[in-house]
């Protein structure tokens, strides 16, 4: 889906429009129905077919660790001139820990514009079954019914048994569930960044992590003129280094024998000897 900062101030983001930026059309769809490949296509239209007079920003759900292995992997095809922040697979991102879901965003940023996303099947998402049209929902085992919490159960229990009996086009329906993810991202997005700006008058997407947005808005509202942060020279949680076997074998002697040492991983720290 394709936005920019005019359209999104304008509270036009949602509407296809003729926008000098953005173009004429927001939602673009990749798909290998016609024996092509997805990345091949997604990368040719973000090189090729975007608007190159402005600088383009993406933003991906599950970019961090996954799909962008394969967008880098064609870009680097292509022999693209790319600066990289990355940590091993890692690619810089901001994304949610913990159990909840993606589309736990919605409830996050109070999201009332937003359909639900749709169960989908991921376990009857395979090749050969993109031409086959079923008279009924696929079963239960592949939408992954088990690993669904009790309340998630009862939800789709209930949607199981009313919507059982509609006929079932796997490529239609990724075409739906991908949609909805990508509407959610952008709403999510526009709602981070609208919440962000009214706290602190800062765009955090001119910095490339929400660390570097922070920082920019302490460094612009809270540090005074000719003052820096003195950060001490073991860092706020200072811990002197130590060998992982050494802590272990410690450890095991004070189990063992009732000894009692102190160590670098004593909740008071490492023993001092004359302050070193």
């Amino acid at each position: 889906m394709v936005i920019c900062t005019i359209c999104i101030k304008q509270n036009i983001y949602r509407e296809e429009t003729n926008c000098d930026i953005c173009g004429t059309k927001r939602l673009f769809k990749f798909d290998e129905a016609d024996g092509s490949e997805v990345i091949v296509k997604f990368v040719n239209w973000l090189l090729k077919d975007q608007n190159r007079k402005y600088p383009t920003k993406t933003f991906a759900a599950y970019g961090g660790r996954f799909d962008n292995i394969f967008v880098l992997k064609e870009l680097y095809k292509l022999d693209a001139e790319l600066k990289l922040i990355k940590k091993g697979n890692k690619l810089y991102s901001a994304h949610f820990k913990g159990r909840n879901g993606y589309s736990a965003m919605k409830d996050a940023f109070d999201l009332k514009n937003v359909e639900d996303k749709p169960f989908f099947p991921y376990g009857y998402n395979d090749p050969k079954n993109y031409n086959r049209i079923l008279d009924h929902l696929p079963p239960k085992l592949d939408y992954y019914y088990a690993e669904m919490t009790e309340e998630k159960q009862a939800k789709f229990d209930e949607w199981y048994e009313e919507n059982y009996n509609t006929p079932f086009d796997l490529m239609k329906e990724l075409s739906i569930y991908c949609e909805a993810d990508v509407l959610l991202l952008t709403e999510a997005i526009v709602a981070f960044r609208r919440t962000f700006m009214d706290l602190t008058k800062i765009d955090p997407f001119g910095n490339l992590t929400l660390s570097a947005a922070c920082m920019k808005t302490f460094a612009t509202h809270f540090l005074k003129p000719k003052q820096i942060a003195i950060v001490p020279e073991l860092g706020y949680q200072p811990r002197f280094n130590a060998s992982e076997i050494s802590l272990k074998y410690f450890a095991w002697r004070a189990q063992n024998s009732g000894e009692d040492f102190q160590t670098a991983a004593s909740p008071e720290g490492e023993k001092l000897i004359a302050g070193r």
